[in-house]
């Protein structure tokens, strides 16, 4: 973590030196890089968890699916890379044990209640919390405008598609995978909020 700070620092003192990036503007873009390294890092661990425990597939739909919608909501982003890395591969081991779990469950009917409350619970969460507007980010009205339309559009054919597969009858675990990862979103939006709390000055909310 300490080694990835000192990199990105250096990294960003040499684009501003060159004349390449608004010295005003430093520590955005360290920010903006210190996350894009935490994704890749995090991108290759998840995908090694997936090989090892024959769960490829689960892995290759929780990385599309989060970072499809994610980059319209935001999130909660954790205050060092150390700690993004951990709650990132957390995340994405508990998402895949309860998937791997609920396509154990032979009531189907129990099964079915679960998936449907997932859908509804995501649906909920994106269209009323997001995006949530990082301090460091601060978006402007036009901004939080366009990513809370993008936002609304991913979520809802993320559903309908889970739906569909749901009719179709996929393998519940790939289904489940689908929409847990939709309210794993969820629930790093409501984190983001909480911990936010009554700091509404950074906040530029605009009708829905």
């Amino acid at each position: 973590s300490i080694v990835v700070h000192k990199i990105v620092h250096h990294l960003t003192d040499r684009i501003v030196g060159w004349g390449y990036a608004d010295i005003k503007l430093r520590d955005i873009y360290r920010y903006n890089l210190e996350n894009r390294i935490s994704a890749a890092i995090a991108f290759v661990i998840i995908m090694i968890t997936g090989i090892l425990f024959h769960k490829f597939m689960y892995a290759i739909i929780f990385l599309i699916g989060f970072t499809t919608l994610n980059g319209a909501t935001g999130g909660y982003h954790a205050p060092t890379l150390l700690k993004c890395l951990l709650l990132s591969d957390a995340t994405f081991a508990i998402t895949l044990f309860v998937s791997i779990s609920l396509s154990s469950i032979e009531n189907i009917v129990v099964t079915l209640s679960i998936q449907i409350v997932g859908i509804a619970f995501a649906i909920i969460v994106v269209f009323i919390k997001a995006p949530y507007n990082h301090p460091n980010l601060d978006l402007d009205t036009t901004e939080i405008q366009y990513l809370k339309k993008k936002s609304r559009k991913i979520i809802i054919s993320i559903s309908l598609i889970s739906v569909l597969m749901i009719l179709s009858k996929f393998p519940i675990g790939i289904t489940s995978m689908i929409i847990l990862t939709m309210d794993a979103i969820g629930i790093s939006l409501l984190i983001a909020k909480i911990k936010r709390g009554g700091q509404h000055n950074y906040e530029k909310e605009t009708g829905k």
